[in-house]
């Protein structure tokens, strides 16, 4: 019976079997993190408390208990006395009396106390778990994910990140060599990352384990390691990882699974692994120059030429004769003429800003990609939460200073859409246009002619947004927007309107984004049968 008495450390335990599962990918959105947080804050300062009046009762009836356990133990060692003599007639009645009245009295007290403990802790534990905030597994992997991209697109050096410093911002925290651990298992089971960020987080985990940090050891690094290439079916970089484990720490099922593992494979093929494992790998071109504009360098040299725009980019005051912009117009600075790129600075105002916020905050959800053939579906190229405002009220203003920037017809644009990005939040390389095919079955043949991105917050350190085809770069401004055409003026997409947006380092980046069709434009903007005529005629 004393089985079911259940102490603290086995409470903390059931507090996790009950743990909530369900996916929220709150790693996607900086201000989910946050409520989250907050949440959590305000329901353990309730509910720890509720928990340690749970501890200190239970305690009492364990007291309880223990008395009713003594009393029985009491009762035998009556029987044990030297003067004790069974065949006296007062002794033989109090042992029976003992064992018969006052023992089952005891017993059943004993059953009947841990009974109601049990009952009365299940159900004060089922009414209170529900209560406290927790999180998927897979919540902690989308974060190293995060983690992992930054490092990747910002060049990161692990110690840095293992200090708590991205990008010369300290965090205060440091990361321990077992959090490296989870951090090499992510990483190495994942196909999309690469085996040299693997092999520099060993590296890492085994040189702070060296220097002390003893929350986990060398063997269990490199076998997370192992375990994980295995499970993608990479075992020759598994067996290296597997012989990589010092001497004294290589046990028995280390030496076996290296020599399965390495039967099959000539030693020409091993220094290839390991080579292959300890490179720096060359990027992609295209992943290249969007890395290098996330960082502000210049890609020129990188890009083919092309014809020269017949004038230079210039920086003008816009009012095109409205009276909407007549008191404030609009500060336009060209970034590219082909495809026409600009900035309008200062365009949204700290109002505007504050109330589509507030209205997209508690609507948040997972944004998505859409695909042709299985519709709106979750792609890791594009990590964030969004919403639509359905109510124009909200931004008319701010649409109509578009219209009359840009002369295009407000009854083509599309809801206003508000994006939070998460940790590591991105979306990489991507046309705003639709296929042909999608666009013809899903929009009648409509298609976005262009584009008006709005900053809705100053981002500390990166999260810009990138168009790797002209190398144009724009970091954000509260306020700045960012507009360009996505298609020719005679109607057909423009390719060279690929863009990115970098993944945010440190701080927290919210963009409105407002889609403009070309149907609505059919008089405001008549196509031209001039394919390659400049877009910059258009504002």
């Amino acid at each position: 019976m004393i089985g079911f008495i259940i102490n603290e450390s086995v409470l903390a335990i059931m507090l996790l079997s009950f743990s909530v599962t369900d996916l929220k990918e709150i790693y996607t959105s900086m201000r989910t993190i946050k409520v989250h947080m907050a949440d959590t804050r305000q329901l353990l300062k309730g509910e720890l408390s509720t928990l340690r009046s749970y501890v200190k009762n239970q305690k009492a009836a364990l007291t309880n208990l223990k008395e009713s356990i003594n009393n029985l133990q009491h009762l035998s060692e009556e029987a044990k006395h030297p003067n004790f003599d069974i065949l006296h007639p007062l002794n033989a009645y109090r042992f029976i009396r003992n064992h018969s009245v006052i023992y089952e009295n005891t017993v059943k007290t004993i059953i009947t106390e841990t009974k109601q403990l049990e009952e009365k802790l299940v159900s004060n534990t089922r009414e209170l778990i529900p209560k406290i905030p927790s999180l998927n597994k897979t919540e902690y992997e989308g974060v190293i994910d995060g983690i992992l991209r930054l490092q990747g697109t910002y060049d990161l050096n692990v110690n840095d990140i293992v200090e708590g410093n991205f990008g010369g911002i300290p965090s205060g925290l440091t990361i321990s060599a077992k959090e490296c651990g989870e951090i090499i298992k992510v990483l190495f089971k994942d196909p999309f990352n690469r085996p040299f960020y693997g092999s520099e987080w060993v590296k890492q985990a085994t040189r702070m384990i060296q220097n002390g940090d003893r929350s986990t050891t060398v063997a269990t690094i490199y076998t997370l390691a192992a375990n994980a290439m295995l499970a993608i079916n990479k075992r020759e970089e598994a067996a290296l990882l597997y012989a990589m484990i010092p001497k004294d720490q290589r046990g028995r099922y280390h030496k076996i699974m290296v020599k399965a593992l390495w039967t099959q494979t000539e030693d020409s093929n091993r220094r290839q692994v390991y080579r292959r494992m300890n490179t720096i790998f060359t990027k992609a071109d295209l992943k290249n120059r969007h890395d290098r504009l996330c960082n502000g360098q210049s890609i020129e040299s990188l890009l083919p030429n092309r014809h020269t725009p017949r004038r230079h980019l210039v920086c003008r005051i816009v009012d095109n004769g409205s009276p909407i912009l007549r008191v404030q117009p609009i500060k336009l600075e060209e970034l590219s003429l082909d495809p026409y790129v600009a900035i309008f600075h200062d365009i949204g105002s700290e109002h505007e800003i504050s109330a589509v916020r507030e209205c997209a905050e508690p609507k948040l959800q997972r944004s998505m990609v859409n695909s042709l053939l299985q519709g709106s579906v979750l792609d890791r190229g594009r990590t964030s939460q969004n919403m639509f405002i359905f109510d124009d009220s909200k931004y008319i203003k701010f649409a109509r200073r578009i219209e009359a920037a840009t002369g295009l017809n407000y009854s083509g644009f599309e809801k206003f859409q508000i994006a939070n990005y998460g940790v590591g939040g991105h979306y990489y390389c991507h046309h705003d246009f639709f296929s042909a095919e999608y666009a013809k079955k899903t929009f009648d043949d409509d298609n976005r002619i262009a584009t008006c991105m709005l900053y809705l917050t100053d981002v500390e350190k990166g999260g810009a947004t990138v168009f790797p085809d002209i190398g144009v770069s724009v970091f954000p401004r509260k306020g700045r927007a960012i507009f360009w055409y996505n298609m020719y003026r005679n109607g057909t997409v423009h390719p060279l309107t690929r863009h990115a947006a970098c993944p945010v380092l440190v701080g927290e980046k919210w963009v409105g984004n407002l889609w403009i069709r070309r149907n609505a434009q059919t008089f405001a903007k008549p196509c031209s049968l001039d394919r390659l005529e400049l877009d910059w005629n258009w504002l």
